[in-house]
């Protein structure tokens, strides 16, 4: 009877968890990312607020405008690009309604192990499978992503040294110009 009587108490929050549009980011976010493949170490943030999105690496950068759709890719060189945002690679604050929850676990030992969730979803170039934090009464966000584009390549990115705040401030900063690419 003890046994019914808990899992009936866990039953509510097994149910919630598992509706991926309840899994979602903090309004404002900010990472430092490792690409695992080319080893480069750079940061990640997003202000769901300002509706913008960015990366900043050793040789490249980007800002994504979510609420005009647009990207700005900028390379070492400081040559910007912009181009078409697909409505798939807006960055939802909260997973999509496809996105599938593959397992949960924790990251480290002990009393200061951190709980994840595995979740899978596709996105504009291919599908991603992500850890994601499940804390409780702690933001959630990203651990390690596993991206597999449309052409099989596959990208590992550590997230960590987790803020709320965004601490880098040019993170979202368009150079102007940035022209539209052209096609090849």
């Amino acid at each position: 009877m003890f046994l019914v009587t808990i899992a009936i108490a866990l039953l509510p929050f097994v149910v919630c968890e598992t509706d991926p549009t309840k899994v979602c980011l903090p309004d404002t976010i900010q990472f430092n990312v490792l690409n695992l493949a080319t080893e480069e170490i750079g940061v990640w943030a997003i202000d769901f607020n300002k509706q913008l999105y960015g990366q900043i690496f050793p040789n490249q950068s980007f800002v994504h405008d979510l609420k005009a759709a647009k990207a700005y890719n900028t390379d070492a060189s400081g040559n910007c690009r912009s181009s078409i945002l697909p409505p798939e690679g807006v960055h939802p604050q909260c997973f999509r309604s496809v996105s599938k929850r593959m397992g949960e676990g924790y990251i480290g030992l002990g009393p200061n192990r951190i709980p994840f969730e595995a979740w899978e979803f596709p996105y504009s170039r291919g599908v991603a499978k992500l850890t994601y934090t499940n804390q409780p009464d702690e933001p959630r966000g990203p651990a390690v992503v596993k991206f597999i584009d449309e052409k099989g390549v596959i990208t590992y990115t550590f997230f960590f040294n987790p803020s709320l705040n965004i601490t880098s401030p040019t993170i979202f900063n368009i150079p102007d110009p940035c022209p539209p690419e052209t096609a090849l």
